[in-house]
């Protein structure tokens, strides 16, 4: 998953799960539990075909890595096992839209986004400057 967070929203109830020293696990890796061990999602045996590998890993799936385990670590690693999170896959775009319902034709919006750097799990936030949101429903009227 090249160490990468993928989280949007919701409450990510982590919790704490042993590792293989042997196996790297980044940031963002889909994990599965198995014997006790968090393990990536590449590394569950093939079945066959996808239904098969589908059915094996949701009934041991754990979360998604908050933390990067690298080969030669045994330190336990905290997974997200809620919430919501954005997944890209090789060849496949990702596009954030969003809304929010006027009670006028028009208004302004500000806000600001809380991100996280992937390396290192640090938090900022980006602010997002005032903009107009107009109904595309109401003609356009030019103060």
């Amino acid at each position: 998953m090249a160490d990468r967070m993928r989280w949007r929203f919701g409450d990510t109830r982590s919790v704490v799960a042993a590792v293989n020293p042997n196996e790297l696990i980044e940031i963002g890796d889909l994990v599965y539990l198995e014997n006790g061990v968090a393990r990536s999602a590449s590394k569950q045996a093939d079945q066959g075909n996808e239904a098969a590998n589908q059915q094996l890993f949701a009934g041991r799936f754990l979360g998604v890595a908050m933390q990067r385990s690298p080969v030669g670590d045994d330190r336990p690693i905290r997974v997200a096992a809620t919430g919501v999170f954005e997944f890209v896959c090789p060849g496949e775009s990702f596009e954030y839209t969003s809304g929010t319902p006027l009670g006028t034709p028009s208004g302004i919006m500000s806000g600001l986004y809380h991100m996280v750097v992937r390396d290192t799990g640090e938090m900022f936030d980006v602010v997002i400057p005032a903009f107009s949101l107009d109904s595309p429903h109401q003609p356009i009227r030019l103060h």
